[in-house]
């Protein structure tokens, strides 16, 4: 009888230590799993802050002709990115994750005289988005040519 009791222990035993490592393999899927949605966060954060940012210099851009006029003058002959000028430089504090973010915002012209690159980009923590928009100067007026990410 005391072998068979000790047989069930053992055995016992091993199912035992079985659960655990598969707990902790769970568990460790679970902490794996929430950093990704933290990050998916993030990702989608940025994306918006980017998407509304465009949207605001655009409107910026169209309704105020004068400055931009003066960001096209400043902008002439510099058609490469590490010339382009800072068109707009915020930090903001987002609401719902509590961390800062970067918003940068830079225009450059094109070879094509008329066309010029907007470039709109934001970074929260290490993870940023860019959006990229050619708008055309026609005589006073900016048009949105098209729009790249």
């Amino acid at each position: 009888m005391d072998k068979e009791d000790g047989m069930i222990s053992i055995s016992m035993l091993i199912v035992l230590s079985l659960m655990a490592v598969f707990s902790l393999y769970i568990y460790r899927l679970s902490l794996t799993e929430n950093d990704s949605l933290e990050i998916l966060k993030m990702n989608m954060q940025t994306k918006n802050y980017t998407i509304s940012e465009s949207l605001n210099l655009i409107d910026i851009y169209k309704y105020d002709k004068e400055k931009w006029q003066d960001d096209c003058m400043k902008a002439q002959g510099k058609d490469d990115f590490d010339e382009a000028i800072i068109v707009d430089e915020k930090t903001v504090i987002d609401k719902e994750m509590k961390k800062s973010v970067q918003i940068k915002a830079y225009l450059m012209q094109t070879y094509n005289q008329d066309i010029y690159k907007l470039i709109v980009e934001s970074s929260l923590e290490d993870i940023t988005n860019q959006n990229c928009i050619y708008l055309q100067k026609k005589d006073d007026d900016c048009i949105v040519q098209r729009w790249e990410r």
